[in-house]
C-alpha cells in the first residue's frame, strides 16, 4: 500500500514540477496576485470559466500543488507503522510539502526571485525524497545490492550533490542569468555520472544495472534538451516548432532533470546498502530484518559472536576490492582526459593564443583572451573525444591506438559519445556566451569539418588530408576574430601558414605508420601511393610553399625583419630536409621532417609574436 502511495505521489509531483515549468518559462507566476486564495476565491471553488492565459498555467500549479501536499500526508500516514527511518522519511516529506507550499506563497507575496530559486530547488530535493521512498518501500528493497563498496558509494554520493547542485544553477540561470554557472554544471555532472554508470551498469545487480543504463539515455536526452533550450531561446537560429519550441524545451529539460536526480539518488542508495535487504531494532525490541520477521542479530567484532579469523579475512578481502576502485577511479578521470588528447589541445591553444595576440589592435583583454582559451579547450577536446568515438573501430585495427580507452576498453562507447557531445558544446555555449559570436562561429566551422569531412573522407580518398588541414588552421583565425571581431587579411595568412605546415607534418607521420593505417582501411596518401613518388613530392611541395607563405607577415605589416629573417631560415632548413626525403625516400627521412615540423611551427609562432608590429 505504502509503495502504491509513494509511486502515485511521485507521478503526481512529476506533473506538478511540469505545470512549475509552464509557470515559469510563461512568466505566468504572477499572473495570479493573492495567496492562498485566487482572486479572492477560495482555491478549489475558482470559477473554470476565468481558467484562461497566465491564470490557467498558475492556478493549475497551485491545485497540482495541493494534490501532491494531501497525497504526502497521506504517505506519512502510511509509513507511521513502519517505524525507523521510513516513518521519519514520511514525516521529512509531509514538513518539506507544507514549507514549498509556502515558499511559493511568499513568492506570490513578496515579489522575490530568491524565493522562486529557493521554492524550485526544494521541489527538486521533494522529489528525490520521494524516490528514495518509492525505492525503500518496493520489492526491490529485499534484493541484495552488488558493487556496494567504499569506493564506489562515495563516487555515487558525490553524483548525486553534483546533479542536486546543477540543479539549483539552473533555477539560478532562469531567475538571475548566471548561463556560466549552468554550463559549468553541466560539465561537472557529465564528468562524473558516467563514472557511477560505468560501474553499476554491468555489475549484474538486477536494480542498479537497468537503471544506471537508464541514466545514460536520460543525460543524453538532457544535453540535447539544454542545446535546444539555448538554441532557441537565446540565438536568431531557425528552429521548426514556432514559439512552441522555446516553450516545451526548456520545461522537458527541467522534468529530465528531476528525472536524472532522482535516478542518481536511487544508485546512491542502493551502492550505499540502504536499499537492500538490511535490519531494524522493532518497537519490541527484538531484532527483525526489513521484511518484518524476527531474526538473528547479525555478529559484530567484539561482540563475543564473530569469528576473529573471519573478522581479519573480511577486513583483507575489503582492502584487496576499495585499494583497485579507488585505482579504477582515477584510471577512469586519466581515459577521459586521453580521450581529449591533451597535447593536440596545447597546441590548439597555443594557435589561438598567437592568432589573439598577433591580432591585436590595442592592449589586450586577458579576461576575453581567457574566456577565449576556456571555451576552445572544451571545443576543441570534446571534439577530439568524438573523433576517437567514430573512429573506435579504426583504432582498434591499428597497433599505434589500439591501446587508446575505447577500443581497449575501459571506456564504452555512450560513454565517449556523452562526453564528447557535452564538452564540445558547452565549449561552443561558453564561446558564444562570454567571447563573441564571430569565435563562436570559426570554432562550430572547425568542429563540424573535422568531425563531419576530415574523419569520413579518411575511410575514403587521400584528399582527407588536404580536408583535415583545414580544420587543423582554423584556431589562430579563432583568436584573431576574438581579437578584432573581423576576418582581416592578417586571419588568411596565419590560416595559410597553419594549412601549408600540416601537408608535411600529417604526410610524414602517413609515411611511417603507413602498414599501419594500410591495416585499418585508412586511405592516406603513403597508402595508395605503393611506390612513395608521389608522397614525396607532396611532401617538399608544401614546405616550398610553407617557406612563401610564411614571409607574408612581414610583407603585409604583421611582423618585422626579425620574424622574416627567422622564417626564412627555420623554411630553408624545413625545405631542404623535404628535398632529402624526395631523393633519397626511407623511414628515417620521414622521421627527420616529423620532428622538423614538431619544432618547425612553435619557433615560427614565438618569433612572429616576439617581432609583432
Amino acid at each position: 500500500m505504502a509503495h502504491r502511495l509513494a509511486l502515485v505521489t511521485l507521478g503526481a509531483t512529476s506533473v506538478l514540477i511540469l505545470l512549475g515549468g509552464l509557470v515559469t518559462n510563461t512568466g505566468a507566476a504572477l499572473a495570479v496576485p493573492d495567496w492562498p486564495s485566487t482572486f479572492g476565491y477560495n482555491m478549489f471553488l475558482f470559477p473554470w470559466a476565468r481558467m484562461a492565459g497566465g491564470i490557467l498555467y498558475e492556478h493549475s500549479h497551485r491545485l497540482a500543488g495541493a494534490v501532491v501536499g494531501l497525497l504526502t500526508l497521506g504517505l506519512a500516514v502510511a509509513l507511521w507503522p513502519a517505524g525507523g527511518r521510513l516513518r521519519w522519511l514520511g514525516v521529512t516529506a509531509a514538513v518539506t510539502v507544507v514549507a514549498q507550499g509556502v515558499l511559493g506563497g511568499l513568492r506570490v507575496v513578496l515579489l522575490e526571485d530568491t524565493l522562486a530559486i529557493a521554492h524550485g530547488s526544494l521541489a527538486q530535493a521533494f522529489f528525490a525524497l520521494l524516490s528514495a521512498i518509492a525505492l525503500l518501500t518496493s520489492r526491490a528493497a529485499a534484493v541484495p545490492p552488488r558493487g556496494a563498496d567504499p569506493a564506489v558509494r562515495r563516487v555515487a554520493c558525490a553524483a548525486a550533490a553534483v546533479v542536486y547542485l546543477q540543479i539549483v544553477f539552473g533555477a539560478l540561470l532562469t531567475h538571475a542569468g548566471w548561463l556560466w554557472l549552468h554550463v559549468g554544471g553541466a560539465l561537472a555532472v557529465f564528468a562524473v555520472v558516467p563514472s557511477v554508470t560505468a560501474r553499476l551498469r554491468g555489475s549484474g545487480d538486477p536494480v542498479g544495472a537497468p537503471i544506471a543504463r537508464a541514466l545514460l539515455v536520460l543525460l543524453g536526452l538532457q544535453l540535447l534538451l539544454g542545446v535546444g533550450s539555448f538554441l532557441a531561446r537565446s540565438t536568431a537560429i531557425w528552429i521548426p516548432g514556432g514559439q512552441t519550441t522555446p516553450l516545451v524545451l526548456p520545461v522537458a529539460h527541467r522534468l529530465v532533470g528531476s528525472l536524472i536526480l532522482g535516478a542518481v539518488v536511487i544508485l546512491a542508495l542502493r551502492v550505499s546498502g540502504l536499499a537492500g535487504p538490511g535490519d531494524d531494532l522493532g518497537r519490541d525490541g527484538e531484532w527483525r530484518t526489513r521484511s518484518g520477521r524476527a531474526g538473528v542479530r547479525p555478529p559484530t567484532e567484539g561482540s563475543g559472536l564473530a569469528d576473529p579469523v573471519t573478522m581479519t579475512s573480511a577486513r583483507a578481502t575489503t582492502e584487496a576490492i576499495v585499494g583497485p576502485l579507488a585505482r579504477e577511479r582515477r584510471r577512469v578521470a586519466a581515459d577521459l582526459v586521453a580521450l581529449a588528447k591533451p597535447r593536440i589541445v596545447v597546441m590548439i591553444l597555443v594557435t589561438t593564443v598567437v592568432g589573439y595576440y598577433v591580432g591585436l589592435p590595442s592592449a589586450p583583454d586577458y579576461a576575453r583572451l581567457l574566456h577565449l582559451l576556456v571555451g576552445t579547450l572544451l571545443a576543441a577536446g570534446g571534439s577530439l573525444a568524438l573523433n576517437q568515438y567514430w573512429e573506435r573501430d579504426v583504432d582498434a585495427r591499428m597497433e599505434r591506438t589500439r591501446t587508446r580507452p575505447l577500443p581497449d576498453g575501459r571506456l564504452a562507447p555512450l560513454e565517449a559519445l556523452l562526453f564528447g557531445s557535452a564538452i564540445t558544446l558547452a565549449g561552443l555555449l561558453y564561446l558564444g556566451s562570454l567571447v563573441s559570436v564571430m569565435a563562436l562561429a570559426v570554432t562550430a566551422v572547425t568542429v563540424a569539418l573535422y568531425l563531419f569531412a576530415y574523419t569520413p573522407l579518411k575511410l575514403r580518398t587521400p584528399l582527407c588530408t588536404i580536408v583535415g588541414a583545414v580544420p587543423g588552421a582554423l584556431p589562430p583565425v579563432a583568436g584573431w576574430v576574438a581579437a578584432r571581431d573581423d576576418l582581416g587579411l592578417g586571419a588568411w595568412v596565419l590560416f595559410g601558414i597553419l594549412f601549408l605546415w600540416q601537408l608535411p607534418h600529417t604526410l610524414a607521420i602517413a609515411r611511417l605508420y603507413r602498414d599501419d593505417f594500410a591495416r585499418a582501411g585508412v586511405r592516406l596518401l603513403p597508402v595508395v601511393d605503393a611506390e612513395g613518388a608521389s608522397t614525396e613530392r607532396q611532401i617538399l611541395n608544401g614546405c616550398l610553399a610553407l617557406l612563401a607563405v610564411s614571409l607574408l607577415p612581414t610583407l603585409i605589416g604583421l611582423a618585422g625583419p626579425i620574424y622574416f629573417a627567422g622564417a626564412f631560415l627555420l623554411g630553408a632548413g624545413f625545405v631542404a630536409l623535404g628535398a632529402r626525403q624526395a631523393l633519397q625516400p626511407s623511414l628515417v627521412a620521414a622521421r627527420r621532417v616529423l620532428f622538423a615540423s614538431l619544432l618547425y611551427l612553435p619557433v615560427l609562432l614565438a618569433l612572429m609574436a616576439f617581432d609583432k608590429v
